[in-house]
């Protein structure tokens, strides 16, 4: 069965550098890496309401979603824990950074980290990062 998912492209104000940074997670489980913080729908749920609880729980932040990106992300193989098609919001964290425990480590990139680093994102969060850089 197809499960149904949401992604942030989340950008988030660091104030001790007067600049705003994307937030990504380090993921600890498999499948590990760098990936955009996310996670599935829960039945019943709006994606936007399901948007802002991944990225509370993953990040610890409150997420305010601008837009959402005209494509939606359903190749096979995108995840290798089964099928699924994810919706990814743009918008901006607020709040304190937190880890999620034994489950994520935070960490802040600039845009050009973020495309120089694009290549160790795990799915096919890569591809939804180009695509986003070139929206």
């Amino acid at each position: 069965t197809m499960r149904f998912c949401v992604d942030a492209i989340c950008k988030h104000y660091v104030k001790t550098e007067c600049t705003q940074k994307y937030v990504v997670v380090k993921r600890l489980s498999d499948p590990k890496g760098l990936a955009l913080p996310g996670g599935g729908i829960e039945k019943n749920e709006r994606r936007e309401d399901a948007i802002a609880r991944e990225v509370e729980e993953e990040t610890g932040l409150s997420f305010r979603v601008k837009l959402w990106l005209p494509k939606t992300y359903d190749e096979k193989g995108r995840d290798p824990r089964g099928d699924t098609t994810s919706y990814v919001a743009v918008g901006e964290g607020f709040g304190n950074i937190k880890n999620e425990k034994n489950k994520t480590e935070v960490i802040l990139l600039t845009y050009e980290e973020l495309n120089r680093f694009s290549n160790l994102f795990v799915f096919d969060h890569e591809k939804i990062i180009k695509d986003y850089m070139n929206h």
